[in-house]
């Protein structure tokens, strides 16, 4: 069985993608795994803006249009129109 194949019969399952414990209620991971991952995804974040990226997309940011954001306009301006869509 493949790796994608393997996420997705643990999906099915309820169980953890990555350990095949009961994964949390709404998620593919158990509570180790979710933090885990929180974590992993801050440092890469954090990583993206330092280097002067979009935090998003990971794209380099302009100076002049996104002066003092950590994402660039096209991520801005898609959570704008999801934002409003929603609302």
């Amino acid at each position: 069985m493949g790796n994608q194949a393997y996420k997705n019969n643990h999906k099915k399952l309820g169980l953890c993608v990555e350990c095949s414990n009961d994964a949390l209620f709404n998620s593919i991971r158990c509570g180790k795994h979710v933090e885990n991952h929180r974590k992993r995804t801050k440092r890469y974040v954090k990583k993206l803006i330092v280097q002067g990226r979009c935090s998003r997309c990971g794209i380099l940011l302009d100076k002049d249009a996104d002066c003092g954001y950590s994402t660039c306009i096209n991520c801005r301006e898609h959570l704008y129109l999801h934002k409003s869509i929603i609302i």
